[in-house]
């Protein structure tokens, strides 16, 4: 789940921020269990359409943008909890597939062996999409922020599996969600969100977690957003 920071179960309220090119989407949400509830929401466009242009874009009007959505939800208390959406062109998100080959392929995956697998995939991983993105755009590596891998999923000698403790084979096949930023630009960031005293907050990336139903549901909010013709529930 997208969500799966919150307390399951418990009544929560919290604050989604989508950050694009032209527009800030402010939406809170109120999470009893699995459901959610969308209470409030707004819409606002950006005074300069070239923030995102250059390494270093504009905190000022991205900061003064979000102010007004903000402003607009018409609200006494903004939610503890936070999570920014960010474009494209900014938070980057990839998959990618990885394999590794088990020596002992006849005994069952432990814990600990489980634990050095992820690590040396995740290592390889992290080399291999800096070496990409700096082929692709001269970037550094050490210039690039690693938000998060996630197994999306896992095969063993062809095989789909839930997990890796347990099973015995010999080739592991990964397939892995890679979200990533600059360094420059998840300082800005940052600065935003201590701006507006965000103490909880998560960047996430549209990949992680929706499922294609919600992102359809989450596309026709929006939509209704910018006809003004929004509904009570999500």
């Amino acid at each position: 789940m997208i969500f799966h920071f919150l307390k399951r179960g418990k009544k929560e309220d919290f604050l989604v921020l989508d950050i694009g090119t032209e527009t800030v989407k402010a939406l809170i949400f109120e999470k009893i269990g699995e459901k959610n509830t969308l209470l409030t929401a707004s819409l606002e466009y950006f005074d300069d359409f070239d923030l995102f242009d250059n390494k270093n874009f504009e905190v000022e009007i991205i900061k003064k943008t979000i102010s007004r959505a903000i402003q607009n939800l018409k609200v006494k208390e903004l939610p503890g909890n936070v999570f920014l959406g960010l474009p494209a062109i900014i938070l980057k998100g990839k998959i990618l597939f990885q394999s590794f080959r088990r020596e002992k392929r006849k005994e069952p995956i432990n814990n600990k062996e489980a634990e050095s697998i992820f690590q040396e995939v995740f290592k390889k991983t992290k080399r291999i999409i800096s070496q990409q993105v700096t082929e692709e755009s001269g970037i550094l590596p050490k210039e690039i922020h690693f938000i998060s891998l996630k197994i999306l999923e896992i095969k063993i000698d062809g095989y789909e599996i839930p997990t890796l403790q347990g099973y015995n084979g010999e080739n592991l096949v990964f397939r892995i969600l890679i979200i990533f930023i600059l360094k420059d630009h998840l300082e800005n960031i940052e600065r935003i969100a201590r701006a507006f005293n965000f103490k909880n907050f998560k960047i996430l990336h549209l990949a992680e977690g929706l499922s294609k139903y919600n992102y359809q549901r989450a596309k026709i909010v929006f939509s209704l957003i910018l006809v003004e013709k929004l509904p009570r529930f999500f």
